[in-house]
């Protein structure tokens, strides 16, 4: 199913259907154990992005292809958020493990970034009007 609503926007629907009070209530329910389909932040703490040897994976940032020594592995592009300067930031990047266990953050530069604090997988790319 390509069309998703949130689940906020159903239980709307269903208060508004003239359906008897037990049935909205199970419809409720069962709309409220649904998983989100929205993207969330996820902590570092909670779970890091999975990783993939380097060579999988080929990101076009500011219309430079991304590349890294190939004994590393590599995330796909994830949205980050980062403390800097006291200031929270969003910024695009990749989590890396290299060849001697080392993990960290990079920009789509490869430069290591710190003080991450949660990631989200980016959403998919707008399609133009014909979507």
């Amino acid at each position: 199913m390509d069309d998703c609503i949130s689940r906020q926007a159903a239980m709307v629907v269903f208060e508004n259907s003239g359906l008897d009070d037990d049935s909205k209530d199970t419809v409720v329910r069962v709309l409220e154990q649904l998983p989100s389909a929205q993207p969330h932040w996820i902590p570092v703490e909670e779970r890091l992005p999975d990783t993939k040897p380097d060579g999988a994976i080929e990101y076009f940032g500011n219309g430079q292809m991304h590349m890294v020594d190939s004994t590393f592995e590599i995330s796909e592009p994830v949205m980050v958020t980062r403390k800097f300067l006291d200031v929270v930031h969003v910024d695009i990047a990749f989590w890396e493990v290299d060849a001697a266990d080392r993990k960290y953050w990079v920009d789509e530069y490869g430069a290591i970034i710190k003080n991450v604090l949660a990631w989200m997988p980016l959403p998919e790319a707008y399609g133009g009007e014909s979507e």
